[in-house]
């Protein structure tokens, strides 16, 4: 049985866990709490979208809910981590929302990883439930998945987002199956109790580059915090628009395409898979205002770049982290002597 996580009254001191809400870098409203500010201020605005999908505001908090009694129904209970393998698709905040309204940890995998990573992940977490897709970008995903379910026993369900016609509900649960019917204010009661900001929110893996990874533990409050400040850094408003090509299953994608928009308010477009022409093309279509990603993304994206067939005017921002800059790309070009 995998052992349980340090609470933040293990982690921090008393006065330190006061500190931190007196500076309000941790505040007491959690996900689905600011979930349900925001639909109630801005239900019809539209808050996450990707090139087949949306949700707007309103939408997002009653699919959330909607399926977190569906995954309670399938016995995920709170303290439960629950990983989650999935494209840059609007399903993955809706599941992160979803577990964290039951109180459920979500443990996010990168889509590019495989057997040998996933199963370490699985096994390493404890993961009861995962969510997957069929295929993508030509992988078997599910077939992955299936095989590891075998090696990994306390994996009781595996769900396929967006999954084929046809699919046999032996071989995995469709996740459309999962979102529950009826009256909000039933399933609300059903649900129980919302999580709190200072519960136990992702367990998000290292790369492992050095060693096996680690799984870094976050409430909802750490990861706000380093939201807020890039908010404040950034001038992110509600009319901003994020360009989300880093994969949210990352922090960096999780934080900057989700979080963020979510607490100002804004519009979130989720890039499944990376391409810097089609980037360009959906930037100009979406009017995309901000991005965070690594380094290459903004290399490749200015390679890219033609004026003549381009229009990036509404970018107003890009952030570049977690890989080095080289000075080419922030430097203006020395130009000749008149």
């Amino acid at each position: 049985m995998t052992a349980p996580i340090k609470t933040i009254h293990d982690r921090y001191r008393e006065e330190q866990i006061a500190a931190f809400y007196a500076a309000g870098y941790w505040q007491p409203t959690s996900f689905n709490a600011l979930v349900a500010e925001q639909a109630a201020r801005r239900g019809d605005q539209i808050f996450v979208f990707d090139s087949t999908t949306s949700l707007t505001y309103a939408g997002f908090r009653d699919q959330a809910l909607r399926l977190a009694v569906g995954l309670r129904r399938q016995g995920v209970r709170s303290g439960d981590r629950v990983a989650v393998q999935l494209p840059n698709w609007t399903e993955f905040p809706v599941i992160a929302a979803a577990l964290s309204r039951i109180g459920a940890i979500l443990v996010p995998i990168m889509p590019i990883y495989r057997e040998d990573e996933v199963a370490y992940v699985l096994g390493h977490s404890g993961a009861v439930a995962a969510v997957t897709c069929h295929e993508f970008r030509g992988f078997g995903h599910l077939e992955m998945f299936q095989k590891l379910q075998h090696e990994a026993p306390g994996l009781r369900t595996v769900c396929v987002a967006r999954s084929p016609a046809g699919l046999d509900a032996s071989e995995a649960l469709s996740l459309d199956s999962l979102v529950a019917d009826g009256d909000l204010a039933a399933l609300e009661e059903e649900a129980g109790p919302d999580s709190s900001p200072d519960d136990g929110f992702l367990v998000v893996y290292t790369s492992g580059t050095t060693s096996r990874p680690k799984g870094c533990f976050h409430t909802f409050n750490t990861y706000r915090a380093t939201a807020n400040a890039i908010i404040k850094g950034l001038g992110y408003t509600e009319r901003d628009v994020q360009f989300g090509p880093s994969p949210i299953s990352h922090t960096t994608g999780l934080v900057t395409s989700v979080v963020i928009p979510l607490i100002a308010g804004a519009k979130s477009y989720l890039m499944e898979a990376w391409n810097p022409e089609e980037g360009l093309h959906r930037i100009g279509q979406y009017r995309c205002t901000a991005a965070v990603t690594a380094t290459p993304f903004l290399q490749m994206l200015m390679a890219a770049y033609d004026p003549a067939k381009h229009d990036a005017s509404s970018m107003r921002v890009w952030v570049c982290a977690g890989s080095p800059i080289p000075s080419a790309v922030v430097e203006l070009p020395r130009l000749p002597d008149p």
